[in-house]
């Protein structure tokens, strides 16, 4: 185990101190000492300065340096008292600084059963052609794993050389051995590593690495322009090794290769028993280009499995021809639920005004389908779409009626306003309130003073009030849309001019504000009813001193609990980034709540504010008979969530709620969250 750790230990160790070293500062060398000569005390759990200094150096170190570094390790490696650990740093090492010289020195360690690793590591990636000889030389004369680790190099550095010797070992009994071999065969790549591979009759547990092995030949060959070849050994994985995986590789390389003609042997992959294969096939969709593959693809779907039905379905949908629109409506009728889903979502890319009727079919049905082809209608573009659902509206009954216009109002039709306001006015309710929430969606600015006057002419109509506000959150000019409102505000009267009024608080703006305040003193009721109503659904601190007025002043508690509403929530609106600001509306509002309910709301929002000065803001309160546990609960909220960045506040705040409080579940429940926090108390 101890060899093992030291093994992978100084395979990673060069690679990963040149980071470590920019990171961390590295552990020094005693005064005045030669990193070299520590070098060779450096054991596995021994100080480590030796070796981050001469990586530090390495990685300064212009060409000629690295000459001399060489030849400094070299000399420490042929000590015969240099420790093992120290032995390996410095083979390994050779990758960084090693030349021709390093050969022969690692050459003669290529066959020790301790350093043959470490030793080759250094050879490996050499430029030198010596290295491989070494290499060559020392695969003859070892044996097991180190043998096994001759052929790993060999590969890598992909010496032809050694490709007569590897063909013999392919069929070696040691599987292991084999294995080695026909890996270093693909590695090295080429038509002549190719055949010997696709002749052999390797062990039934070698049959995938074999694959493996022919593909990457393969695609040697294809780089290297000669496609022909190329295309043959594909063509062999796919018929004549029984794995999915050969077939899959070898389905993809002729794809690669041939283009255009390899479409036929993907077609017929769909019919292949292996899943993975089929899915493979349906994956070469997007490598073939024009019309005529994507019609050839599209005439598969009718007869394929319901799982491949689904897979090819959107990937038409991603190659985005409608060259495949007719396989793919065709299969929108599916009695297979997910297939059909399936196919009316590649509806929604694919389709085009011919697509509606399915789609709206598809739409009036239930579950997943219905929720498909609503957001296919909603994304379908195409000319003519918009125009052709306003023609189906005009003498469809009701319930088609409402998913057209939910259609429409999903797509943001505008040229839809004029029918959607017409369908407003409808005596089926279902259909007016769906024509009012699409107007909502699709009003511009130049329909916005329309949908005003719809309003003013249905002002008990609340499914019109949402559509104005909606439409004017939406809009970009927000000043254009304030000057809308108060226009139509200022135009209307009775009933329309309260409804109106509603409008303004959520749209917002300084001159709607104005005219709220106004309204809040104008001597009709509903006027008022609505000012206070408006300037409650606002989300403005700006009216957080009018809401206080209407808490202070009104004798219409109705008035007042609606203000006090709006109030607390637009002074928590910020959290706890303004949270000290939220605490000064709160304590401005308690003086003026007069009934339980209302010191409660104040209460529900204070609890919710996570520092002490809420806490001192709810202590008068804990006294308080009709708030006593509403107010406990708010405090202890507060305790618990400052607990543990304020400790002692905490205990102390518990112990004063303790003395104050009269409510029994409160003083449990402070008693048991002070023994929580003061444990040795018990």
């Amino acid at each position: 185990m101890r060899v093992k750790n030291m093994m992978a230990i100084t395979m990673i160790l060069p690679a990963l101190l040149a980071a470590a070293l920019a990171a961390d500062p590295a552990p020094g060398l005693p005064p005045g000492a030669d990193a070299y000569a520590e070098l060779g005390k450096v054991d596995f759990g021994t100080s480590q300065a030796a070796i981050y200094a001469i990586q530090n150096e390495i990685i300064k170190a212009g060409p000629d340096q690295l000459k001399t570094i060489e030849s400094k390790l070299l000399a420490v490696l042929q000590k015969p008292d240099t420790a093992p650990w120290a032995k390996e740093f410095i083979c390994k090492t050779m990758r960084q600084v090693g030349s021709e010289k390093c050969v022969p020195v690692l050459a003669a360690l290529l066959t020790d059963e301790k350093l043959s690793h470490a030793a080759r590591y250094g050879l490996q990636n050499s430029a030198c052609p010596e290295a491989g000889d070494a290499l060559l030389a020392a695969m003859d004369k070892v044996s097991g794993k180190l043998k096994i680790g001759m052929i790993n190099s060999l590969g890598q550095r992909r010496e032809a050389r050694v490709v007569t010797k590897l063909a013999k070992l392919v069929l070696d009994a040691d599987t292991q051995l084999a294995g080695a071999a026909i890996m270093a065969l693909g590695r090295i790549g080429g038509g002549k590593c190719a055949g010997i591979l696709a002749e052999a009759n390797v062990a039934s547990a070698l049959v995938d690495r074999r694959a493996d092995a022919v593909a990457s030949c393969a695609d040697t060959l294809l780089a290297q322009g000669k496609t022909f070849e190329a295309a043959n050994y594909y063509r062999w994985l796919f018929t004549m090794v029984n794995t999915p995986a050969a077939r899959i590789a070898g389905l993809r390389g002729l794809v690669r290769a041939e283009k255009t003609k390899a479409l036929p042997v993907v077609l017929e992959a769909f019919g292949d028993r292996a899943p993975a294969v089929q899915k493979a096939a349906v994956r070469c969709l997007l490598d073939f280009p024009g019309a005529d593959a994507t019609k050839a693809f599209a005439g598969k779907l009718a007869g394929l499995p319901p799982e491949l039905q689904i897979n090819l379905s959107l990937a038409l949908m991603d190659r985005g021809d409608r060259a495949a629109l007719p396989a793919v409506t065709a299969l929108a009728a599916s009695d297979n639920e997910p297939v059909r889903v399936a196919a009316i979502t590649a509806l929604g890319k694919l389709g085009n005004e011919s697509s509606l009727d399915a789609l709206l079919k598809a739409a009036a049905s239930e579950g997943d389908t219905a929720t498909a082809a609503a957001e296919s209608l909603k994304n379908i573009i195409g000319k003519g779409i918009d125009q052709s659902l306003l023609k189906r509206i005009e003498g469809a009954d009701s319930k088609t009626k409402v998913l057209l216009i939910q259609t429409l109002g999903a797509r943001r039709a505008v040229a839809a306003l004029p029918a959607l306001e017409q369908a407003a006015a409808d005596k089926e309710s279902a259909v007016s309130r769906e024509a009012f929430k699409a107007l909502g969606l699709t009003a511009n600015e130049e329909s916005l003073p329309r949908l005003a006057a719809l309003v003013e002419k249905n002002p008990d109509n609340t499914d019109a009030q949402d559509a104005l506000v909606t439409a004017a959150r939406r809009m970009y000019d927000q000043k254009s849309v304030e000057a809308t409102l108060l226009a139509a505000v200022g135009a209307s009267k009775g009933d329309a001019h309260s409804a109106l009024l509603k409008m303004l608080g959520q749209v917002g703006g300084p001159g709607a504000f104005a005219t709220l305040r106004a309204a809040l003193k104008d001597s009709d009721e509903k006027v008022r009813d609505a000012a206070v109503r408006a300037l409650a659904s606002a989300d403005d601190p700006a009216v957080l001193p009018d809401l206080l007025g209407v808490i202070k002043s009104s004798p219409n508690k109705t008035h007042r609990v609606l203000a006090l509403r709006g109030y607390t929530r637009i002074a928590s609106l910020g959290g706890r980034r303004v949270e000290g600001e939220t605490l000064k509306h709160l304590k401005a509002a308690l003086p003026a709540a007069q009934e339980p309910d209302e010191k409660k709301l104040l209460l529900g929002a204070l609890g919710n504010i996570q520092n002490t000065a809420a806490l001192k803001t709810i202590e008068p309160l804990l006294a308080d008979g009709s708030i006593k546990a509403e107010a406990g609960n708010a405090y202890l909220k507060i305790v618990v969530s400052i607990e543990r960045k304020q400790h002692n506040d905490a205990v102390a705040a518990l112990k004063k709620c303790l003395e104050l409080t009269q409510d029994a579940a409160t003083r449990a429940r402070a008693g048991k969250l002070l023994e929580k926090f003061q444990p040795e108390k018990k």
